[in-house]
């Protein structure tokens, strides 16, 4: 088989420059590992063999076993294959992403194990594996893809109504919360309204304020004994005289016989 693989994507570092990403983990098993290689150079200048680690890279496609790569990494494959390659530099368990095909299995743990046997650790890899692979599994192989194929199926369909549920979900909780707030608001204005006894608006006498007049005891005492002032008192509303009617009634009064006099419409109510 051909090593390179197709490009995925390009990982944009700057502008006008990026990084071409290959590999997939659902098409190709990519394992570093650490081999132990002879040194010629240093054991023909030593006179004695000597060995030093060097990081291998196996590449198959999952269940060909058959048609591997094995050869020393280089720098490409570090930028090919960076989650392997971080895995592997922290001494992590280099398997590709995906759902483990135990899932498939729970109560065949034992088929899950062959599976991986193969290099297939993921039901996402299953489902796409070759059909020179199909072969190499043997019997059971091709109804165990179509199960992988169903179970991404589903879980696509699943994931996208969860997801829809999930947004509905969210949208009554955020129309739940402004209806509290809401009521709380109206409450709070309610409350004041009561503190303030509903005054809040300015009145006609706010706006319009009266200017009280001046006060003259003179005149105070002619209004409390004029003979005007007893029919207010009695329950009649009569309205003030103005000064200089006070002054001419007062003459009147002074007389010792009262002539008919001719008021005018303006002098009671």
């Amino acid at each position: 088989m051909s090593e390179f693989a197709s490009p995925t994507k390009i990982d944009w570092q700057g502008e006008g420059f990026g990084q071409v990403q290959f590999g997939d983990d659902s098409r190709q098993i990519a394992i570093f590992y650490w081999k132990s290689v002879r040194d010629d150079a240093k054991s023909a200048s030593e006179n004695k063999p000597i060995f030093r680690d060097i990081p291998y890279l196996r590449l198959h496609p999952p269940g060909e076993r058959l048609n591997i790569i094995d050869r020393p990494a280089n720098e490409d494959d570090k930028h090919r294959f960076p989650r392997q390659w971080n895995q592997f530099v922290s001494r992590q368990s280099q398997v590709p992403e995906g759902t483990p095909v135990d899932l498939l299995y729970p109560n065949h743990p034992a088929y899950a194990d062959m599976l991986r046997a193969h290099g297939i650790y993921t039901v996402q890899q299953l489902a796409k594996i070759s059909a020179h692979a199909i072969d190499n599994i043997g019997m059971g192989a091709q109804e165990a893809v179509n199960k992988a194929q169903r179970f991404i199926s589903e879980s696509g369909e699943t994931a996208a109504l969860n997801k829809l549920r999930k947004q509905l979900d969210d949208k009554d909780a955020e129309v739940a919360t402004m209806r509290r707030q809401l009521a709380s608001q109206k409450k709070q204005i309610d409350e004041l309204f009561v503190r303030l006894g509903n005054t809040l608006a300015p009145t006609h006498e706010h706006l319009n304020p009266v200017t009280p007049r001046s006060y003259d005891p003179q005149e105070e005492r002619i209004n409390a004994n004029h003979p005007m002032a007893e029919v207010a008192r009695k329950g009649r509303v009569v309205k003030k005289p103005v000064k200089a009617q006070i002054t001419q009634l007062t003459d009147l009064l002074a007389q010792p016989t009262l002539e008919p006099v001719d008021l005018n419409e303006d002098d009671t109510v």
